[in-house]
């Protein structure tokens, strides 16, 4: 890897080519006499030394190592005799470069003719390159001689600039008549990096310049062509090089010591007569035209990253009344000290405008909104998209965003009607345990309208500017004291990246969302990405709206409340790497109740108890789904799902989606249908089969529901439900073409009947009773399928434990009233299975090949009534000592359906599913209950 030293590297040419060579593969090592001015500018792996040209001792230890030094040190700001301090640092240099073994200087000199009467600037840049000849020995000299370089921010440019835009009619003297041949900056740069790596032999100089030969007259009349400006110009031939500086030093921000040099080496024709360095370097210069448009263009982009008045002008630019102009740019500049911290004070600019207002002097902002109204402008209509948030390209009432940079800048582009134009830029920087905010109005007049505009009304904006600073802090300081944090982090096994792809599939959000919470998904525009927006409605009609912004991919997502009930909610959302397959995940929030500090003393603690219930639940969830999903380690199958609406389809979905699969559902009304449905009757029998093909799997839950009275005709609606539709789907699937490889079926543990205190498996035999043959024949009705070869799996539910409905569901009110208790005598044994656990199982079976026929979905651990309802009084905090009899139960569901639901006992145990490896979420009852219902 070459080393590379760059002198001069604050100045214009040498700061530019320090960026391009960052780029690349080079050791960079940067020669300046203050390393303060430039170590803020310079990447961490780019080395900065103290050394003067000046010293030779210094110039040893800068030289010490390097293969190729770039010389850009010129004296010409100088008070002293800068043709001897050039004649001194050039013959210092050559001599370290040649003791410390340099291969190679490459130089930029300056192009002029061979004559005697040159300025004394032209005749210094042209000794340097000879002395540094005689006095490099052992040592390349690459010597580049140019003439005036165009660029934003290079001296000759900028002089154009403040001639052009400051004066309607200009006295042009007979220097401006003389005949130059411009080069562009990226082109000069071009050259400049291409000398390192081009094998030349010996010394060489090379004369470079842009495709055409003009004046600085014709450069100024395509300047203001460009600009749009209408100049007068007229020649007076008796104003001499001295006076033109003196003059020039009145008109424009140039230091007059340095214009007076540049205009005496303008006096005299500077172009190319040796064309030779096109052809070595293969590079074709731009023209005037092209040279100009960029530099324009570029100041835009990177404004302030280059300047020569770094180097000219650091004294003379603190400000006084108006600004100060920098390249004919005016810069009114303010700061203050605060003790917040930046992500504070950043967040009470980042607000400002739109329906937050200005801070101060909004009727000042209205009125100069009106006006701009009547000149045709945009006003001050447009306000904000977001409340609290911005985004590059957002309209700013008569603003646009042009730079954001989160917790640092942010940067207005002024739309309103303006005689040139205008920018407002806030930095935020850290600053010795404070926070420094610093505002500066930015203002590019066109010509003299837009200076009398800027100067005019000055007096306003300085009154104006000022009230705003001291409003964002005024803002930042009392907008958090009542505002509540929250933060959860839980360690979860998987990778980042996969913990982020999770949380951007389709049914993920419904994953999270509790099920005590009674809420429900009226709108979901998109995912997580930017500008998404999730409608939910809460009980009593409370609508809550949230919309995403600042997603990084693979680390974070935020939302926050549009419409709600709080007054402030900002959750980020992170995903943070731990190792290369582990992360964590961490919620912070940052929320504000309504009614101020009242709201705040009366309501934190419970909704800081609310927030530890949700976030405790939703980091389980998605803990335990991801270590599933990442366990199964499938392809993601394309299904298909019956029934589901019901109890378990409803939960099974988002659990399907979020695991990266392709849900289809069946349904039965074309009300119901949608992209990812197709249509069934299986009331008559009906379905079409094209619409079953090339499914990988097929997982029916279609059936009437048993928790009712039971008449004969209920009866017959409960069996038939199930045994129709089931046989209709066999049939169906096994004529297909490409049938599904496994059908999961559901049935229940009710095959069993009552077997009192005795222990089942799937091996035990059918029992006796309504449901106890419900369920052998709603099993039977697979057969089709089975003789086709698809793998079938009868699903025997225990009792589905989720308070959104089932049993929990229809007790959990009256447990909660301290009115529950065991029903009969309470011994009778529960087989049960958690939700949670329900949609795990089914996932288990869908891939696990082995599994086929009947498979008990249960837990291992089966639980007396009587110490069901214990656990549940416990778990509620309540009292269980108010029993249902029997005979109440028998008067109150009817015989039948109570003997067989209440009062049998079914001791279950799921030994395919213990034999096939399935770890339980939650095997025992109390852990269960906990989860599900945020205790």
């Amino acid at each position: 890897m070459k080393k590379i030293l760059i002198t001069g590297a604050t100045g214009y040419v040498g700061r530019k080519l320090l960026k391009e060579l960052e780029k690349e593969d080079y050791a960079l090592r940067c020669m300046v006499r203050s390393p303060k001015k430039l170590k803020k500018h310079v990447r961490h792996t780019t080395e900065i030394v103290s050394a003067d040209a000046q010293d030779k001792n210094s110039l040893k230890m800068a030289l010490k190592g390097i293969d190729v030094a770039y010389y850009f040190i010129h004296s010409m700001g100088e008070k002293a005799d800068f043709r001897e301090l050039d004649r001194k640092a050039a013959i210092n240099f050559a001599e370290a470069a040649s003791e410390q073994g340099v291969k190679r200087i490459i130089y930029l000199g300056g192009l002029s003719e061979s004559r005697e009467d040159l300025s004394e600037h032209l005749k210094s840049r042209t000794e340097v390159g000879e002395l540094l000849l005689k006095h490099a020995k052992g040592v390349q000299i690459l010597e580049f001689r140019a003439s005036i370089v165009i660029g934003s921010g290079s001296l000759s440019f900028e002089m154009v600039r403040a001639l052009c835009e400051r004066l309607p009619m200009m006295v042009t003297p007979k220097w401006v008549f003389a005949k130059a041949q411009p080069i562009a900056i990226q082109d000069l740069l071009i050259y400049l990096f291409k000398a390192i790596e081009i094998s030349l032999e010996g010394n060489q100089i090379f004369e470079i310049g842009g495709k055409d030969q003009v004046s600085y007259a014709e450069i100024m009349q395509e300047y203001n062509r460009q600009r749009g400006l209408k100049r007068l110009m007229i020649p007076i031939p008796i104003l001499t090089p001295y006076l033109s500086s003196l003059w020039l030093g009145f008109v424009t921000p140039l230091y007059s010591r340095v214009g007076r040099k540049l205009i005496e080496s303008a006096c005299y024709d500077t172009v190319v007569n040796d064309h030779s360095a096109e052809s070595v370097f293969g590079i074709h210069p731009v023209g005037i035209v092209d040279a100009i448009k960029v530099a324009l263009h570029k100041e835009d982009i990177e404004y302030g990253i280059t300047r020569w008045l770094d180097e000219y002008q650091t004294d003379e630019l603190r400000q006084g009344w108006g600004g100060v102009l920098v390249d004919g740019r005016i810069f009114d500049t303010r700061f203050v000290d605060t003790s917040l911290t930046p992500e504070e004070a950043f967040a009470s600019i980042e607000a400002i405008g739109g329906s937050n207002g200005w801070y101060y002097g909004d009727w000042m902002w209205q009125i100069r909104g009106a006006f701009d109204r009547v000149l045709g402008g945009v006003g001050m209509r447009r306000k904000r998209p977001h409340p609290h948030h911005l985004k590059e390209g957002d309209i700013l009432d008569f603003w646009r965003v042009e730079v954001l940079e989160p917790n640092r800048r942010l940067r207005l582009h002024a739309e309103m009607k303006v005689p040139g134009r205008a920018w407002l830029e806030f930095l935020v920087e850290p600053s010795h345990h404070k926070t420094r905010i610093r505002q500066t109005a930015i203002y590019d007049p066109l010509g003299v309208m837009g200076l009398l505009y800027w100067y005019l009304l000055y007096p306003v904006h300085r009154f104006v500017f000022a009230g705003m600073l001291r409003g964002v802090v005024h803002r930042a300081n009392h907008q958090h004291i009542n505002d509540l944090t929250f933060e959860r982090k839980s360690p979860i096994a998987v990778s980042a990246e996969n913990l982020f792809e999770w949380h951007t599939r389709p049914g993920a959000f419904e994953r999270l969302t509790p099920p005590w919470e009674k809420v429900e998904l009226i709108e979901k525009t998109g995912g997580i990405e930017e500008g998404s927006k999730v409608t939910l409605r809460f009980p009593m009609g409370l609508k809550w709206v949230s919309r995403h912004y600042d997603l990084i991919e693979n680390r974070q997502f935020c939302d926050e409340q549009i419409k709600g009930p709080f007054v402030k909610w900002l959750h980020v959302h992170r995903m943070l790497p731990k190792t290369e397959r582990t992360s964590v995940l961490e919620d912070n929030i940052v929320y504000r109740l309504p009614l101020g500090s009242i709201g705040r003393a009366l309501g934190k603690k419970t909704m800081q108890r609310k927030l530890e219930r949700l976030f405790r639940y939703r980091h389980e969830v998605t803990a335990q789904d991801l270590k599933q999903w990442h366990t199964m380690e499938r392809a993601p199958m394309k299904i298909l799902l019956v029934g589901s609406s019901g109890l378990v389809g409803s939960a099974l979905r988002p659990f399907l989606l979020s695991g990266g699969h392709r849900v289809i559902q069946l349904v039965r009304h074309e009300s119901q249908l949608s992209d990812d449905s197709c249509l069934w009757n299986p009331d008559e029998g009906t379905v079409n089969p094209s619409d079953l093909e090339g499914f990988d799997a097929v997982i029916n839950l279609a059936g009437e529901n048993i928790a009712k009275r039971w008449s004969e005709k209920v009866k017959q609606r409960i069996l038939e439900s199930r045994v129709k539709s089931t046989r209709l789907l066999a049939d169906t699937l096994a004529h297909l073409e490409n049938p599904p490889k496994v059908w999961i079926n559901a049935s229940a543990v009710g095959f069993y009947g009552d077997r009192g205190d005795d222990l089942v498996n799937e091996e035990s035999s059918l029992g006796k009773g309504f449901l106890a043959g419900v369920c052998e024949k709603w099993e039977a009705a697979t057969d089709a399928a089975q003789k086709a070869g698809i793998r079938v799996v009868h699903a025997r539910f225990g009792i589905v434990i989720t308070p959104k409905g089932g049993v929990l569901g229809r007790v959990l009110p009256i447990f909660k009233m301290g009115l529950g208790g065991m029903i009969g005598n309470g011994g009778q044994y529960m087989s049960w299975v958690s939700i949670d656990d329900l949609v795990g199982i089914l996932a288990h079976l869908l891939t696990t090949d082995s599994l086929q026929g009947a498979v008990n979905v249960t837990t291992p651990y089966p639980i007396s009534n009587y110490d069901f309802t214990k656990t549940l009084g416990k778990v509620l905090g309540r009292p269980t000592v108010l029993p249902l009899p029997a005979i109440a139960a028998k008067l109150v569901f009817g015989s039948e359906m109570a003997e067989e639901m209440l009062l049998s006992s079914t001791r279950v145990q799921p030994k395919k599913l213990i034999d096939s490896g399935y770890v339980f979420r939650y095997p025992k009852l109390e852990n269960a209950l906990r989860h599900l219902l945020g205790k």
